[in-house]
């Protein structure tokens, strides 16, 4: 399911207008328009204001029908290891060393 497809689904769930979860975010109804109808994509500090906004885990605006549960804390280490070119060569380098991966160019983590 597209991004704002799931907010505007989990919105509606939660009986949340477009207007209300706006000002929750600190937005205007037609940017939150905008959001649910695929025009514009929200970057990360505003997902991190609209999944308590909607009182849901930041792993149920990634993964439909809650594939999995992310804590905030595991989320926060997701979004450091994507920024930050240290943190991530880091946990590259445990990842193959327990055998998930085989080096850093590759993307399975299937356990050697």
């Amino acid at each position: 399911m597209e991004f704002g497809k799931l907010v505007r689904k989990i919105r509606i769930e939660k009986g949340i207008t477009q207007s209300e979860l706006g000002k929750m975010i600190g937005l205007s109804e037609g940017t939150m328009s905008k959001i649910e109808n695929g025009i514009r994509t929200p970057d990360i500090p505003l997902i991190e204001k609209l999944a308590p906004a909607l009182g849901v885990p930041y792993s149920r605006l990634f993964f439909y029908e809650n594939e999995t549960d992310l804590t905030e804390e595991e989320f926060l280490i997701i979004k450091h290891y994507r920024n930050d070119p240290n943190f991530k060569a880091g946990i590259d380098s445990l990842v193959i060393a327990f055998g998930l991966k085989k080096d850093s160019t590759d993307t399975s983590f299937v356990r050697a």
